[in-house]
């Protein structure tokens, strides 16, 4: 796609929530058949982070994905210039160290086990962690019939055998496979693992899940082993060996000779060197599972100090992300101070980092006091840049920076001018943006937008592309009727499209979001001149 809005220096904003498929990607995403472990990363953003507070284009939160060739992926599709990828609890794929030059581009955030440190030659003191151990603290396990008191074989995503004939040759009650399409297929298939008495697991967040929630599991071999450095990277992250098993019985045998070793990584330190921020509950509940596993208690002057401690910080930190403001950049400072991301890289240089992407607005943090302060009457024209008034009152599905400007809104998107903005003094308003209407199809060129204001009032516009470009830069009139001005209250400018479409449908890369208009300037023209007034 083009990118017209681009050209008027209209800065990139990014939010906190709706940007998850272009910055924290995962394998299979975007496939109809997507794999278990991988659809855990939506789960543990929807239920266990904030926002970044990392500056990277890229977030790899889960899986093993630290090899040359897919670092340097990573790496190349990166946007700016000296940008990064970060990496949080993820594994490597081999022994085999990363070239300096895409070291000096990816930062590491706590690694799945020791075998990955130690290749990527990070220090002793690195966290260690899958976090997949967290899923205890974001998702209670509900009975599942079928596997209850039953021993299971969960295979890889990959594997070539059939479930039937697996079954037979493993000797497992229930075999299944780890395809998910939707959260809630991850539910079912934690129940499934946590309501099992034995899993043989083909799919390592398989064994990760069964070992988080207390379930006897042990490593499948089939013939089909995918990536073995990643099994002895979590065994050793364990305490143990890596042995594969052929079949339930020798699994479950095998199990009862380790059990008694197998210690579960802190998820603490895993927590809190996060790239993003962490919900405090799971802070707290972190903390609580590290107590409970080295059999301490909670309650313990030192232990419980730390704890308030760090949930101050991360509570804090959770309300600046939320309410914005100028203090955001130092009360991140501070919660870096304390030591969240020692033992990774040296604080001093990721907050000079951090202070120069702040600068630079690529974090951006929408701030509603300066939507809240802007006046109609005082300032004449509200625009969507870079940490705007506007930016702040934009609501909708796609909000990051896209191919066709700073801010796409899909279908059902608004705008929502607060009372205190004085919009009701106003006989019209006008909105200037790029409406997306592209000349292959499904658009063909043309675009209608059906504009609703408060529910009551409806406009229609249709567009028609005769230019090159795949956008049309356009201005929407809304004339304000007296009845929508008496009611008062916020006005909510919602946009409806004729037409749904998204890169994805188009061929143009895995990406889902709805595409729709892009907001430049909004301002209005007012009710009464001044010499009414008078």
């Amino acid at each position: 796609m083009t990118e017209p809005a681009m050209a008027h220096g209209i800065e990139p904003i990014l939010t906190a929530r709706n940007w998850l498929a272009a910055i924290a990607p995962w394998w299979t995403q975007g496939e109809q058949a997507g794999n278990f472990g991988d659809w855990l990363v939506p789960m543990l953003v929807n239920r266990a982070l904030v926002a970044p507070v990392f500056p990277a284009e890229t977030y790899w939160l889960l899986g093993s994905t630290i090899d040359e060739a897919l670092v340097r992926r990573s790496v190349e599709q990166l946007r700016l210039d000296g940008g990064r990828v970060a990496y949080w609890g993820c594994g490597a794929r081999s022994a085999t160290a990363l070239s300096p030059a895409l070291m000096d581009r990816a930062a590491f955030f706590g690694v799945r086990g020791p075998l990955s440190r130690d290749a990527l030659g990070l220090p002793m003191n690195t966290p260690l962690g899958d976090p997949g151990f967290l899923l205890p603290l974001l998702y209670a396990a509900l009975d599942h019939p079928q596997t209850r008191g039953r021993s299971l074989c969960v295979p890889h995503f990959a594997e070539p055998m059939g479930p039937d004939r697996l079954r037979g040759l493993v000797s497992a009650d229930v075999v299944l496979a780890p395809v998910v399409t939707a959260e809630i297929d991850v539910e079912r298939m934690v129940d499934a693992i946590a309501s099992a008495d034995f899993v043989l697991a083909g799919s390592l967040h398989a064994a990760i899940i069964a070992c988080a929630y207390g379930r006897p599991f042990a490593f499948m071999d089939c013939g089909f082993v995918d990536v073995p450095f990643k099994w002895h990277d979590l065994a050793a992250l364990l305490g143990i060996e890596a042995r594969f098993v052929d079949n339930v019985a020798e699994g479950r045998e095998w199990y009862e000779q380790v059990s008694s070793r197998i210690r579960r990584p802190k998820l603490l330190p895993l927590t809190m060197c996060c790239p993003w921020t962490v919900r405090a509950s799971v802070i707290v509940g972190a903390a609580a599972l590290d107590c409970h596993q080295q059999g301490q208690d909670l309650a313990d002057a030192k232990t419980l100090r730390e704890v308030i401690s760090a949930v101050e910080q991360q509570s804090g930190f959770v309300a600046m992300v939320r309410e914005g403001g100028a203090h955001h950049y130092s009360n991140v400072k501070k919660q870096w101070r304390a030591g969240y991301q020692q033992g990774v890289h040296d604080v001093d240089d990721r907050l000079a980092a951090l202070k120069a992407e702040w600068t630079a607005g690529h974090l951006q943090v929408i701030g509603r006091l300066a939507a809240l302060r802007f006046r109609f009457a005082q300032d004449a024209t509200l625009g969507f840049t870079q940490g705007s008034a506007g930016a702040a009152m934009l609501e909708g599905n796609w909000s990051p920076a896209n191919e066709i400007g700073p801010v796409s809104c899909g279908q059902g998107c608004a705008i929502v001018l607060e009372a205190a903005s004085e919009w009701h003094d106003l006989a019209e308003l006008h909105l200037e943006c790029w409406i997306f209407a592209p000349h292959q199809m499904p658009f063909s060129g043309e675009r209608t937008v059906r504009v609703n204001l408060n529910d009551t009032q409806t406009y229609i516009h249709t567009w028609r592309n005769t230019g090159d470009n795949e956008s049309i830069q356009a201005i929407l009139r809304l004339p304000l009727p007296d009845m929508l001005v008496q009611r008062g209250g916020p006005l909510r400018i919602e946009f409806h499209f004729d037409v749904h479409a998204s890169p994805h449908q188009m061929g143009l890369r895995h990406d889902l979001r709805e595409v729709g208009i892009v907001p430049l300037r909004l301002w209005g023209t007012m009710r009464y001149s001044s010499s009414q007034d008078e």
